[in-house]
């Protein structure tokens, strides 16, 4: 039955590319409830034709914006919550979030495959560009989530990702572990929404976790290359497992956790556990054997204990989001579709 509850939210300017349906505009998405949401920030380099291309865009307004090291002399253009950068002739760069362009400003909402999708289609179609053109340098991948204790206490838990201690962000409540290749990025979503937004109507209580890959080589490994590999459902498998294999390499101590008939060595190490400078004094053997034994303290005494409950509640999540199946809205009515994402579609100008 049709109602109005079932009509599509559009969030756009502009409307979606066309793709390979008879010359015909696709189905409307309907907005889904809390699923999940990974994809956020991107960094992106573009090929030399769209360069030209965006320069001259009608929808960018150039500013100059001072000189490099080379004495040139840059500009600036912002547009839909992204930044445009480059030169007299060309764009180079595009820096911006996929997340607050699909809602409007704002990201601690979740952000579906779908509407991913949808995001990446409209802003192609708008600038007359093409996904597979478009080279990711940088990519952020991360969940928003209720934590099981209050995220204060979660941020104090986390000691050290392979050697390298947590430090706290300039803003916000939060920290950042950094990487050559990639960082870690771990706050509170719910207390940066508040400092950063005129409205929030998010939950009181929410915990950021992300990964900004900073090298590409990180995930071309596994075929994620351009905007349009994220368009691929099996490479939010992948990154899925990516994410979920960076948390578990954490050290995650457990709040208190001091059960009876432990050995001394354990005692002690227990005793030790939350001290940075213990772990980061420790040669990379003695750091494993240690964290064998902390581990296997708490396999044995808390199975289910702060860093189990983050780990079910992130992996849930992730897999949330990667469900390419989505309500549509058509002529005929609301029908159940898998979204299409084949390589049809063609920005405008080509």
């Amino acid at each position: 039955m049709h109602c109005n509850k079932c009509a599509p939210r559009r969030r756009f300017n502009s409307e979606p590319i066309k793709r390979g349906n008879g010359g015909q505009r696709p189905p409307l998405p309907i907005q889904l409830p809390n699923m999940g949401h990974m994809i956020d920030g991107v960094k992106i380099k573009l090929g030399e034709r769209d360069q030209y291309r965006l320069r001259t865009h009608h929808l960018l307004q150039w500013k100059a914006n001072g000189v490099d090291r080379n004495g040139e002399q840059r500009f600036i253009a912002r547009w839909s919550g992204f930044t445009f950068k480059g030169n007299e002739t060309r764009c180079t760069q595009i820096r911006g979030s996929l997340h607050k362009y699909y809602h409007g400003g704002t990201n601690w909402q979740d952000f579906t495959f779908p509407q991913f999708v949808e995001a990446v289609t409209s802003f192609c179609f708008a600038l007359g560009i093409h996904d597979a053109n478009l080279d990711l340098s940088n990519v952020e991948v991360g969940v928003n989530f209720i934590p099981p204790i209050p995220t204060a206490n979660v941020l104090r838990s986390i000691v050290l990702h392979k050697g390298i201690a947590p430090v706290g962000m300039r803003k916000g409540n939060g920290i950042v572990i950094k990487h050559f290749a990639y960082l870690f990025k771990i706050y509170d979503k719910a207390l940066h929404m508040v400092q950063t937004q005129k409205v929030y109507e998010g939950p009181t209580d929410l915990l950021r976790f992300e990964l900004k890959v900073i090298r590409m080589r990180q995930l071309a490994r596994f075929g994620v290359r351009t905007l349009a590999d994220l368009m691929e459902p099996g490479k939010w498998d992948t990154l899925q497992q990516y994410v979920i294999g960076k948390f578990n390499e954490l050290l995650i101590v457990e709040p208190e956790v001091h059960p009876a008939g432990l050995r001394s060595a354990e005692v002690e190490l227990l005793s030790k556990a939350s001290d940075v400078s213990y772990w980061v004094g420790l040669d990379k053997r003695r750091r494993s054997e240690k964290r064998k034994m902390l581990s296997g303290i708490y396999m044995r005494h808390a199975p289910n204990g702060l860093g189990a409950k983050l780990l079910v509640l992130i992996t849930n999540k992730l897999e949330e989001l990667n469900d390419s199946t989505t309500l549509y809205q058509d002529e005929e009515g609301i029908r159940t579709s898998k979204i299409d994402i084949s390589r049809t579609n063609t920005p405008l100008n080509v």
